[in-house]
């Protein structure tokens, strides 16, 4: 066939599944593999997901086909879930035998090999693998393959491509955006117990937020499409995989958003299949798109309020008559279509399946669950149908043989934790250290219980003595086209004499020529939650562990009696919502914005990010006896610039101390 390109690089196309349905439909579209989730240890818990005698059949199946499949167990683990996850672990090697696993903690490492595991382990992006030299580290721990930050610039995933020395990549070309950094967003954890690195975020940034007396929606994104950027992307010899987003989205959007990729990715030089590919995703029912930082010449925002971010289509308005609701939407509907009534922070918020097809402009009345009663004019969003993929699906399930497997349990559930124990001295009479750590120099009392973050010019500030004497924090995200300029910052810093450290991504030790010179910390944002995180990052050079902040008092004091390395904690101060690589146009450093619930928050921009700080502080100090008898060593004391335009909020500050982490 004339103009067809010859391709050198085949990268898998990657489908999205949170229900049988949208595996069938990823099976049907022609997938190269599936990612899905178990009903727990899913970083999407909002989805349908699977259990282990749901899986079985459909894995099978796609293994006849050649459809390779990976399990996302993608979340953050606490120490007393390992005998359950070991168990799950186990079973799913046994009898579900899938491809790979895409994992986020580093503990479960240790797990896989203790099940003899052979297959490949994929580092989820919440890992938050964002510059090139964090390749190499990663490599030592027998990761495979790595899922990279949607933030990237085409010329930062070439610098990552070109790096890998065995190591695979994969990239998103499609779906939803989250707001803040993978891996670097608490808002939902902060505010409600509900952790995004536990899958069960309830999307705050999604909701509307005063700004001086305007309502807008300032941190809700649009979605990413790099459908425009294949010629590009097909060049990049180590990226391996294109993964489309979406497991909490219906058969409809997987299948079209599939169809399309496939397509570009064959026949992508052509113009009538780059057509055909565009009106595919035009139907997948997504929210408008654009290519974020991928294009450095077309850098465009994903923060539009100007449009609508909810997902789905827009199709009519609720019209209100009598007591009774009616729309007439826009375009034909189909019986089974799924219809969304407004947004989920409005009220009458819900999920309406349509009874009958109904013609475009005939009215049609929504009934409604006694008590629903959405907003006059609410949009009215399609967000899923069926009819294009239903009897392909329906064929596909016809071929399935299902049966229930009686999946015994022959070890006891406590044999992987009482097996894997670690034997850890306690201290006796441990004198605690407090770190209280500045922004600027001029706060410092110049002692071994200081600390500050690295700068540009950070290190200047100080005689060799001080800076000796004194914590180096590192930022929380550094990206690939900073690397140097970090590399750079550090040796000036160990030139000057700084000796501790306190990293805030695992991957940043990397960054150190010889880390055991130094005592180097894994930081809070590094979410480290059980002692066999601690244990890997103990052999990988680190000389203790400030513990995730999300956790709560049963979950510290059970690590604190286990730990390999001495711990820390973040004790007080300031803590971020989120951090975020993009900021609205409508909205600046310093300035405050107000929550639907009448919390202040303001934003403040640290070397190449953007910080969002509630207006009330962390503080655990009450705490601290409790915790030193619990071998925790360190404590931090986050102080951060406040603005005076906004008072500090009186609250108990006390995140997830006393709640049981969902």
């Amino acid at each position: 066939m004339k103009n067809e390109k010859k391709i050198t690089n085949k990268p898998l196309i990657l489908a999205p599944s949170g229900c049988k349905e949208s595996f069938l439909a990823a099976i049907s579209a022609g997938a190269d593999a599936v990612y899905c989730g178990l009903k727990k240890f899913s970083a999407r818990m909002e989805a349908k997901n699977f259990s282990l005698n749901e899986l079985i059949p459909l894995v099978n199946y796609a293994h006849k086909k050649s459809i390779k499949v990976y399990i996302a167990l993608n979340t953050l683990i606490k120490q007393n879930e390992f005998d359950e996850l070991f168990k799950t672990l186990k079973n799913l090697n046994s009898f579900v035998k899938p491809d790979a696993f895409i994992i986020q903690d580093l503990g479960m490492i240790q797990v896989l090999k203790n099940i003899n595991y052979r297959g490949q382990i994929h580092l989820s992006t919440l890992a938050n693998v964002s510059f090139p030299y964090s390749l190499n580290q990663i490599k030592k721990l027998g990761i495979s393959h790595v899922v990279l930050p949607r933030e990237l610039s085409l010329n930062e995933i070439k610098k990552m491509n070109n790096q890998c020395n065995g190591i695979s990549l994969e990239i998103f070309v499609y779906g939803a955006l989250c707001y803040g950094i993978s891996g670097r967003c608490y808002w939902s954890s902060f505010l409600g117990g509900k952790s995004g690195l536990r899958g069960r975020c309830v999307q705050p940034c999604r909701r509307i937020y005063k700004y001086k007396n305007n309502f807008n929606r300032y941190f809700s994104c649009l979605d990413l499409n790099l459908s425009p950027y294949i010629s590009e992307l097909i060049t990049l010899q180590n990226i391996k995989t294109w993964k489309i987003e979406g497991r909490k989205k219906g058969p409809h959007y997987v299948y079209n958003t599939v169809k399309a990729f496939k397509l570009l990715r064959d026949y992508g030089n052509r113009e009538d299949i780059i057509n055909t590919a565009n009106e595919l995703l035009k139907k997948s029912l997504s929210r408008k798109s654009q290519s974020y930082f991928f294009n450095v010449n077309n850098i465009q925002s994903p923060l539009n309020h100007n449009g609508d971010t909810g997902s789905g289509l827009i199709i009519g308005n609720v019209i209100t008559s009598n007591n009774k609701f009616y729309f007439s939407p826009n375009i034909k509907l189909y019986k089974d279509d799924i219809l969304r009534l407004g947004y989920e922070d409005k009220p009458g918020h819900g999920i309406h399946f349509v009874k009958k097809n109904v013609q475009e402009k005939e009215k049609y009345e929504l009934r409604l669950a006694s008590g629903k009663h959405p907003e006059k004019g609410a949009p009215i969003f399609l967000i899923d149908r069926q009819e294009i993929v239903k009897q392909e699906i329906n064929i596909i399930n016809r071929e399935i043989e299902y049966k229930n497997i009686n999946i015994a349990n022959k070890k006891n559930s406590k044999d992987f934790l009482s097996q894997n124990t670690f034997v850890t001295k306690k201290k006796k009479n441990i004198k605690p250290g407090h770190i209280h750590v500045f922004r600027k120099s001029g706060n410092f009392k110049m002692n071994n219980d200081s600390g500050t973050w690295i700068s540009l010019d950070s290190y200047k500030q100080f005689s060799k003595k001080i800076n000796s004497m004194i914590w180096w924090l590192l930022p929380p995200v550094i990206w690939p086209e900073h690397e140097k300029l970090w590399l750079n910052l550090i040796r000036k810093t160990i030139k000057s004499g700084g000796k501790k450290f306190i990293i805030n991504s695992v991957w940043q030790i990397s960054l150190f020529e010889n880390p055991d010179k130094f005592e180097i910390w894994a930081g809070p944002f590094c979410n480290i939650s059980n002692t066999f995180s601690i244990k890997l990052l103990s052999n990988m050079g680190f000389k203790g562990v400030f513990l995730s902040p999300e956790l709560s008092k049963k979950d510290y004091l059970q690590i604190g009696s286990l730990s390999p390395l001495p711990l820390g904690l973040a004790i007080y101060g300031f803590f971020p919502l989120s951090i975020s690589k993009i900021l609205s146009n409508n909205l600046k450093p310093f300035d405050f914005f107000t929550s639907p619930k009448g919390e202040d928050t303001w934003i403040s921009k640290y070397d190449y990010n953007y910080w969002i700080f509630p207006n009330w502080k962390l503080d655990l100090r009450k705490n601290i006896n409790m915790l030193t008898k619990a071998n925790f060593s360190k404590f931090l004391y986050l102080n951060e610039p406040f603005p005076d335009k906004i008072p500090i909020k009186k609250r108990p500050g006390k995140w997830n101390w006393d709640l049981e982490l969902l």
